[in-house]
């Protein structure tokens, strides 16, 4: 029982840290941009996170009802596998000069502030927030097949 017990700690702190890593690069990034995320921004990365990988969890499980674990684990997988495509894409895109309104500020600068200095808002938080939720889905499946 308590190895039973230590088992399922240990996975669930090692889908927390996955899930956390991606929290952590988007918070280094702002942060070396100078810029400080408010709080209501904060709050919503968070419930949004927390939120999207306890309900592909539990999806996960019905997953396995109906699939294979191998099955239910390839599906997690291929949703990782399509996010790093997509994640290429746009790293290609971004190389080759292509840039969409949404990644430049109002005053056509990359960063979306005058001197890199504004605080981030809900606005601008909102898709980021969007992002770290679809890697968090894979995660969450993942973690609820295992």
């Amino acid at each position: 029982e308590r190895v039973s017990w230590m088992a399922g700690f240990t996975a669930c702190l090692a889908v927390a840290f996955g899930t956390a890593l991606d929290n952590l690069a988007v918070g280094a990034s702002y942060g070396l941009q100078g810029r400080r995320v408010r709080t209501s921004a904060n709050m919503l990365i968070a419930g949004s996170n927390s939120g999207t990988t306890a309900v592909t969890m539990v999806a996960g499980e019905a997953i396995t009802r109906l699939l294979s674990v191998y099955a239910a684990s390839l599906f997690g997988a291929s949703i990782f596998l399509v996010l790093g495509l997509i994640d290429l894409r746009d790293a290609w895109n971004q190389r080759n000069g292509d840039t969409t309104k949404a990644e430049k500020g109002k005053d056509g600068d990359n960063d979306g502030a005058k001197g890199g200095k504004a605080p981030v808002g809900l606005t601008e938080i909102g898709p980021v927030a969007l992002g770290l939720c679809a890697t968090n889905i894979a995660g969450g499946i993942a973690a609820g097949a295992a």
